[in-house]
């Protein structure tokens, strides 16, 4: 189980670049793999954010439960 402070923390970084004055249709660079249950983003993208956070780097390659989607 991953821990569950460092999963808001991801997503809170997340949702944060998302709606960082982001024009209508413009990429944000995040996505979501269905099959593996991970965000999709540029290797620019993680490398940037895991400055921030080093532990999220689980969340590039590991699947989260579903009580977190």
């Amino acid at each position: 189980m991953l821990d569950k402070r460092l999963t808001k923390i991801f997503y809170d970084i997340c949702i944060k670049e998302i709606l960082k004055c982001k024009k209508p249709g413009e990429d944000t660079g995040l996505g979501w793999n269905i099959i593996k249950r991970t965000f999709d983003a540029s290797n620019d993208w993680w490398e940037s954010r895991l400055k921030v956070v080093p532990k999220a780097q689980k969340f590039r390659t590991s699947g989260i439960g579903p009580k977190f989607e």
